[in-house]
């Protein structure tokens, strides 16, 4: 599961453990995956500015989460397929050419790609409903929030509202409000994360995987930390599930409460 040496001390036993339960890895792969995918489209359309080369890697990615969807033999729509296969061949003319489609066309990828991912998140979540046999379907919202985004999960909705502040010059997210549909609330109910109005969590091993998954990137976020690594990027389960004493997390949990604040007055 991790190509990680030991240089130092141990690697912790549940992050190379992970890879035994590959089919649920690969369903919370892609609902964690792409929802950070569509948190990295809000925080782009906040900022106002598409960076071509970074996000043609994110291009590509997306063709992973296609892979995974077709080893656990979900379909995608052919529109999403077309989508795909452009990606395909944008990848292929950069490592031939060296040249990346740009302009409009570019643009264009951006909108499309987003669709599919919506696609392939709605579709993860259709699948692990099937799993789960208390996945929330009715009784109300539920929010989960967090230091620097809060989660709303209602009716059948994907919309995200991001808020950038200029610093240095450059644009960055400091707070994000993401709308999903109300059953990924079971997603992060499972993984023990707490929302304001109660989620039952069925125990199974889908729940047993996930809080084995949520040990493993708290563990690994620890190691990364000790060596001093914790600014690469890492597992990610939809909110941060260690607290992040630095002065530059604070600030940016502190601007979040300020926007939210502002969002509910």
């Amino acid at each position: 599961m991790t190509n990680l040496q030991e240089v130092a001390g141990n690697i912790p036993v549940d992050l190379a453990s992970l890879g035994q339960h590959s089919p649920l890895l690969d369903l919370c792969i892609l609902l964690d995956f792409n929802e950070g995918r569509l948190c990295q489209y809000a925080n782009t359309i906040s900022s106002g500015s598409l960076d071509q080369r970074h996000w043609a890697t994110i291009f590509w990615s997306l063709t992973h989460s296609c892979d995974l969807l077709g080893r656990m033999e979900i379909p995608l729509s052919d529109e999403s397929n077309q989508t795909v296969q452009e990606i395909r061949d944008m990848r292929k003319g950069w490592l031939e050419h060296a040249e990346i489609v740009g302009g409009e066309t570019f643009v264009d990828m951006f909108w499309r790609s987003r669709k599919v991912t919506c696609e392939t998140f709605r579709s993860a979540l259709a699948f692990r409903a099937l799993l789960d046999a208390g996945s929330v379907n009715g009784g109300g919202a539920r929010v989960f929030r967090g230091p620097y985004k809060d989660i709303h999960c209602s009716g059948d909705e994907i919309d995200h509202r991001a808020t950038s502040l200029s610093l240095r010059g450059v644009k960055r997210t400091v707070s994000t409000v993401a709308t999903y549909p109300q059953s990924y609330a079971s997603h992060l109910a499972a993984y023990g994360f707490t929302p304001d109005h109660p989620v039952e969590v069925v125990n199974g091993e889908l729940t047993a995987f996930q809080q084995e998954r949520r040990r493993a990137v708290e563990q690994h976020d620890r190691l990364m930390k000790r060596f001093h690594l914790d600014f690469s990027n890492g597992p990610y389960l939809g909110l941060p599930v260690v607290h992040r004493p630095e002065l530059r997390y604070r600030a940016a949990s502190l601007a979040h409460r300020v926007f939210r604040h502002r969002r509910s007055s």
